[in-house]
């Protein structure tokens, strides 16, 4: 590189530096408000660790859910299992066999509320409700 290269580089430089002087202004300002006045250091350590509380939080509802559904889910099937061993001994009392029809009917029944089930069934197939005292 000749002196006269050289020459010319700073000199583009120079000026460059001249016309935009405000924009490593800024920069360096910039800088030095972010060192002085930020009070958390650690700023984006902090935005993942609460990520992560909230990312657990989420999971722990979920698995609640997820729970409750299995546990409803495992009821509905022992009350409509129930519900067709009393609908079918009623129906072998009377010598008839219990229907496709009435057996998708039960599972409609078991389907609905507490309060609201037990009715239905009574009501739809003749059964009695009979209240235990404990």
């Amino acid at each position: 590189m000749t002196w006269l290269t050289a020459k010319h580089i700073l000199k583009k430089i120079w000026t460059y530096i001249k016309n935009y002087w405000w924009a490593g202004a800024l920069i360096i300002i910039g800088f030095v408000l972010h060192k002085f006045f930020v009070k958390d250091k650690d700023y984006f350590r902090s935005l993942y660790e609460g990520k992560v509380k909230q990312n657990e939080e989420e999971i722990k509802v979920l698995n609640d859910s997820h729970e409750e559904e299995v546990k409803e889910k495992t009821r509905a099937q022992h009350d409509f299992k129930v519900a067709v061993q009393a609908v079918d001994e009623m129906k072998k009392e009377k010598g008839e066999k219990i229907k496709r029809q009435e057996k998708k009917r039960i599972k409609e029944i078991v389907s609905m509320p507490e309060e609201e089930r037990l009715h239905a069934l009574a009501d739809e197939f003749g059964l009695e409700i009979v209240e235990v005292e404990e």
